[in-house]
């Protein structure tokens, strides 16, 4: 079974391509499909970011002392 690539795995990636695109010796062809590689590792972490920002919660103990859960404000 692939593992599941985590952020960190992409975002260094990402760095990782970043210097092979700036490098000259990097061919037209190569660094097209680095860019291609380096936009579905854009979108994933983008994707991870959104998902982990939906699920943040701050948590507030109210007078009752019962526990709300309130969305993350932007």
């Amino acid at each position: 079974m692939p593992r599941k690539k985590t952020l960190v795995q992409a975002l260094g990636r990402l760095e990782e391509i970043s210097s092979m695109v700036e490098d000259t010796k990097t061919s037209l062809e190569d660094s097209l499909k680095l860019y291609k590689e380096a936009a579905e590792l854009f979108a994933f972490c983008n994707a991870s970011l959104n998902s982990a920002e939906a699920e943040i919660e701050i948590i507030r103990r109210a007078q009752s002392g019962e526990i709300i859960n309130e969305p993350f404000a932007k």
